[in-house]
């Protein structure tokens, strides 16, 4: 399944899958659901534009895990 148009991005979403997240596609974003109950969603843009944009998600990412 292609979840963004970024490869590197899809990359990230398809191992966080097996790791538990979710991936729910919306119209012009998706949401990233974490496995704990407790945890924010995060929303990822499904036609990203900033070259930094898998760069971002993975902070937020991070800082959620700590």
């Amino acid at each position: 399944m292609r979840y963004t148009n970024d490869k590197d991005l899809n990359k990230l979403i398809k191992g966080l899958r097996k790791q538990g997240w979710v991936f729910q596609k919306r119209k012009k974003h998706g949401m990233l659901i974490p496995p704990d109950e407790d945890g924010q969603k995060i929303c990822v843009s499904i036609t990203p534009r900033a070259h930094r944009s898998c760069l971002n998600v993975c902070t937020l990412i991070n800082r959620q895990t700590e």
